[in-house]
């Protein structure tokens, strides 16, 4: 009897156990103690992992869940790798310059972007120039094909003939925007240094007088809007200007319209400059080409004498005289031969009519003499006429 309810209690105590069990607990040190366990617990307690892994049937106290813990730590490392990588991308896609205005979606680098402008607007590429303004989604495959098949620039080879319309028409954008830039500064607007300079220096000081010029062109209504002074520089460099200027245009350093912009502020760096030109000495030559900063004024071109023109009007002058001269005589022997035809005229007219006279008269005298009703007078005086004719 004992050993049945012994069984019995052995068999009860098991029970509870597993019940405790499945909630998450386990027989402590001392008698009738139980400590929780999540690690007993089965993933459908384990709930959604916001802490609302304990069962519905029993809510203790909260204590530090191991699987919280693990998750939180594999959370944290999966957003360090991502900040990480987030930093290695910025620092590798910062040595690709991205043009502010060609931008669009992933960068093109500039050698792709040289190839394909070159391709199409070089010297080169007059048949691939007419064709693109007939065809221009045909021009766009072909240039897929030939220039970026197998390489691994552009884009990885990712370029699509739609991304490369789109290069070429913000390019064509970005030079229309730059001949604006141009009308304003009168084709040269850039700051102090050469732009086939590599130094830094001379780069910030260029874009830094791209940027004043830019904020004037603006000011006057220049459609420049979109346009920075990095893409300026960067096109001034790279010789896409030239690229597409050849093509598309002819320079306005030659042929420019020249903005009259007297009404416009003079900056304190152009006072100065001109006040040093009066009282400071003249500099030493420097062995770095300069680029000046475009004047609000043209200035009057200095004027040197004209020698050979001298001597060529001089020579012109004296050869015309003498023609002068030459004519006014011809034209006097003109008028003395014109005057002689006229007296040798006159005297033809005066002979004819001193003969026909001679013709008429003794006709008239023999009518008279044979009229009935002539008088006596009449008669005697053409007989008389007619013997003088005889005896002469």
């Amino acid at each position: 009897m004992s050993n049945q309810s012994g069984h019995a209690t052995d068999s009860c105590l098991c029970n509870t156990k597993m019940k405790f069990n499945m909630m998450g607990l386990v027989p402590g040190l001392r008698a009738n103690e139980f400590v929780f366990d999540p690690m007993l617990l089965s993933e459908r307690d384990l709930g959604d992992g916001d802490n609302n892994f304990f069962p519905s049937h029993f809510a203790p106290t909260k204590t530090p869940n191991k699987r919280e813990s693990v998750k939180k730590i594999k959370g944290c490392k999966r957003r360090n790798n991502k900040e990480n990588q987030h930093e290695i991308d910025k620092a590798t896609n910062s040595a690709v310059e991205v043009d502010e205005v060609l931008a669009a979606g992933r960068p093109w680098l500039d050698a792709d972007k040289t190839k394909l402008f070159t391709w199409l607007f070089g010297a080169e590429g007059d048949a691939n120039f007419e064709t693109h303004k007939k065809d221009p989604a045909r021009i766009y495959k072909k240039m897929i094909l030939i220039l970026y098949t197998g390489c691994k620039s552009a884009l990885n080879n990712n370029a699509t003939a739609a991304t490369v319309k789109g290069q070429i028409t913000r390019a064509i954008k970005a030079y229309d925007m730059i001949i604006a830039f141009e009308k304003f500064t009168g084709g040269g607007g850039g700051g102090d240094g050469d732009l086939n300079s590599d130094g830094d220096d001379s780069d910030n000081n260029v874009i830094a007088g791209f940027e004043s010029h830019l904020k004037g062109a603006c000011s006057a209504g220049h459609a420049v809007g979109g346009l920075t002074a990095k893409v300026i520089n960067q096109w001034y460099k790279l010789g896409w200007y030239d690229l597409f200027n050849d093509r598309l245009g002819k320079s306005l350093k030659i042929t420019h319209e020249v903005a009259c912009h007297s009404a416009s502020a003079v900056s304190l760096d152009e006072i100065k400059g001109l006040s040093s030109d009066i009282e400071a000495p003249s500099a030493p030559p420097s062995s770095k080409k300069v680029k000046l900063p475009a004047s609000h004024t043209v200035t009057e071109p200095k004027h040197k004498a004209a020698t050979k023109f001298h001597t060529d009007t001089a020579a012109s002058l004296s050869s015309l005289g003498e023609f002068l001269k030459q004519k006014a005589v011809m034209d006097d022997k003109r008028f003395m031969l014109v005057q002689e035809k006229a007296t040798r005229n006159h005297k033809r007219d005066e002979q004819k009519r001193v003969q026909d006279e001679r013709q008429d008269c003794p006709e008239m005298a023999k009518v008279v003499l044979s009229m009935d009703g002539a008088s006596d007078e009449t008669k005697a005086a053409a007989n008389n006429y007619l013997l003088n004719l005889f005896t002469i």
